[in-house]
Formats: structure tokens, sequence, C-alpha cells
């Protein structure tokens, strides 16, 4: 069964913007997803590609830090490009997408 979720150690819901084909067409939408749910993956190369790419940056935070590791996420710690570097930021993936092996 494929499906996606949000990724472990998130504990409110979020609302991502993703692509879908429409037809012909490929649109943008917003979609609420909540945590400790799966949801199908449909069969829309446009929309699981959005899934797998949406990223999310949040200040440095040591409680934050602890619930990725605790959960296991990989995240990445950069330095803010627009204040000179004196800003930490976290960035790691919101979507967890499996595929039927």
């Amino acid at each position: 069964m494929s499906y996606y979720k949000l990724i472990d150690g998130i504990e409110k819901g979020k609302t991502v913007k993703v692509k879908m084909t429409c037809g012909k067409e490929i649109v943008t939408k917003y979609i609420n997803v909540f945590p400790d749910t799966r949801y199908d993956l449909p069969d829309d190369d446009a929309f699981i590609e959005s899934l797998e790419n949406i990223v999310v940056t949040e200040s440095y935070c040591d409680d934050l830090i602890q619930r990725l590791e605790t959960a296991g996420i990989d995240y990445e710690i950069e330095y803010c490009k627009g204040c000179g570097g004196r800003i930490r930021q976290v960035t790691y993936r919101l979507i967890e997408v499996v595929k039927d092996q």
C-alpha cells in the first residue's frame, strides 16, 4: 500500500501546497495533513514529486532538534544568509512518502 504522512514528531496538522494533475494541466492546491494519519498515495507523478520536495525551515531550537533526533528525522542546520549568518535555522522534510515495493 502506498501512502504519505507527516513525519513522526510533528504534533499539529499542517497545510501544505502541492501540485496535482487535473486533465492535461498541473494545478496548485493546498491540502491539510494531520499527525498519525496515513493518506492513500494517488497515481499522480506531479503530486508525489511535490510531496517529496516539501521542506520546512524553522529557527534553531534545542527542543526542535531533540524531537527530530528522537523521531530519527534527518535535518540540516544552516545559517541565515540574509543576516550575515548570525541566526541558525533548521531545515527538514515534512512529509514521508512510502511507495509499494
